[in-house]
Formats: C-alpha cells, structure tokens, sequence
C-alpha cells in the first residue's frame, strides 16, 4: 500500500514538473515571437525594380535596415558602384512612430518608410523633395521589394557612412570606409590636413556647429559601439582655420546619472552639446549638457548640467 501511494505521488510531480516546464517553454516562446513581431517586419535588405537586371549593367538602389533597438532603427541607402558612381546614398536612424512607420531626419530632411508585407515606400512625411539624396535626378522616393540576403558585394557601394557638413565658408567631408573615419576639410582649408581615426561599431551621425562662438566651427561625429548601443563621441575643434585637434569629453559624475539603459543621443542644440539617455527601471530621461571650453592643451567639453525628467 505504501509503494503505491509512493508511486503515485512521483507520478503527480512529474507531470506538474512537465506541465511547468511546458508552461514556461510556452510562455518564453510565445514572448520571443512577441518581440521578434515587433520590431522584425522592417529587418532586412530592399531592392529597386533595376535589381533584377543587374547583369545587363543596369542601376539600381538598396536599403538595408537593421535594429538598434526596439523602436530605433539604422537606414542605409546605398547603389551601384562598380561601373559609376553611386546614385542614391543616406544613412541615418529612424524612429518607430504610432502608426507603424519609420521616420528619420537627414540635412534637416524627413525621411518616411512604410511597409506592406515585401514591400517598402520611402516618402517624404513634410513634402520635401527627395532627389537631394540621389544625382542625375534619380530620387530616393519609391517602392522597394525585400530580398534574402545582402544586396550584390561585387556591385554596392561599400561605403559605411557619408555626409557633408557646411558651417558659413567652412565645410567637410565624413566618410567611413573599412572602419576608419575620415573627415577631409575642403576650401578654403585646403591647407588643412584631413584627419583619420578607426572605429569599432556604426555612426549614427555628424554634426558641424561652433559651440564657443569664435567663428570656426567644430566637427562631432556620433559612434555607436557595444551590445547596449552606447554613443562613444569623436570630435575636432578648427582652430583659427589652420589646425583640427581633439576635442575631450569630461565625464559627469556617476553619482549623478542614472542606469544607463540605452536610447543613447548626442544633439548639437544652439551653443550646447546635449546627451540624453533612458534611465533604467524608470520611464525616465538622462540629460547632459557640454559647454565648450578652452584647456590648457585641448579643448575640453565640460559638463554644465545635468537633469532627468
């Protein structure tokens, strides 16, 4: 009598055990299918109409678009560039927004993708042209079809970011290429060495703006790095229009900030270089701000305030 109601007893945890199990298999799975339905539907590389017909030298248009996080994500336009050069480039992050679409900002231009399965369509939420993007009156907007895989590596352009900057007289060239950045000053700083620096990750942006108001402006670049997607900043001070020479970041105090929990920003905003983050466990906002000034070697970007909301 005693080895069955054993035997029963071990039968009953083992089915509460395998019911458990399962429940929670259920539950992982059902959470995974959740999160990759999210944020999945843009993932991946789009083609132009031409792509079909690559071999017989036609032109054609990729965007490739990866996840930074759930609601931010990378957008890069790149073309044939093996026997011309490339047609239509930007690279840029765009937000999820409430209806469902992407939306991303480039020279002050907004760009929109909306998806239909397969099928992508870039068009301009404000209205504005968007051949600024392209060269030989070729234009950005369109309709793009999903394929598996990359776009053709003997055809595309393998340029990892590119973005011309202009600051009254003053402009630049940041371009990256096999993971080295080069800003390249352009006239009237012909004079003016170019400036190269490697980098682990992908650039988010570059910004041009003269945050101490001397007159000659400065170059920040916005490099992503590391699982959480940090922003890790590089950036060059024109010194009296015949030097670059770095700029150092000074570190707030960590008993001051909040958990880091990704959504990492850096914005140039008037004489004010601003950073803003998610706090973790909150729903809570980090926001540094840098004021630009004169060390006794290098610049400094000194920490001004510091605030959440």
């Amino acid at each position: 009598m005693l080895y069955f109601r054993f035997l029963l007893t071990v039968l009953i945890l083992v089915n509460l055990s395998s019911s458990c199990t399962t429940t929670t298999e259920k539950t992982s799975n059902e959470k995974a299918v959740k999160t990759e339905q999210s944020i999945s539907p843009f993932i991946g590389t789009f083609v132009s109409k031409d792509y079909s017909k690559k071999e017989e030298g036609s032109d054609w248009v990729s965007v490739k678009i990866t996840s930074i996080t759930e609601k931010l994500f990378r957008l890069e336009v790149r073309s044939r560039a093996d026997i011309k050069k490339p047609t239509c480039t930007i690279t840029c992050e765009a937000r999820l927004t409430d209806e469902g679409e992407l939306v991303g900002v480039q020279y002050d231009f907004e760009v929109g993708v909306k998806i239909n399965k397969d099928l992508i369509e870039i068009y301009s939420p404000s209205n504005k042209n968007l051949n600024y993007f392209c060269s030989g009156g070729a234009t950005l907007a369109g309709k793009y079809t999903r394929i598996s895989g990359e776009a053709d590596q003997k055809q595309i352009d393998h340029s990892q970011f590119w973005k011309f900057l202009e600051y009254n007289n003053y402009t630049f060239s940041v371009q990256a290429i096999r993971d080295t950045l080069t800003l390249q000053p352009a006239l009237p700083l012909g004079r003016v060495n170019e400036i190269k620096i490697p980098f682990k990750g992908s650039i988010a942006d570059a910004e041009i703006a003269d945050l101490d108001v001397d007159g000659f402006p400065e170059v920040y670049v916005y490099v992503r790095e590391g699982k959480d997607q940090h922003i890790r900043l590089i950036a060059y001070n024109l010194n009296k229009g015949k030097s670059l020479s770095e700029i150092n970041l000074q570190e707030a105090k960590k008993t001051d900030l909040g958990e880091f929990a990704g959504g990492d920003q850096f914005q140039t905003v008037e004489s004010t270089l601003v950073r803003r983050y998610s706090i973790a466990g909150t729903n809570k906002t980090q926001q540094i701000q840098y004021k630009l000034k004169q060390g006794e070697a290098l610049p400094q970007l000194i920490v001004d305030k510091v605030f959440s909301y």
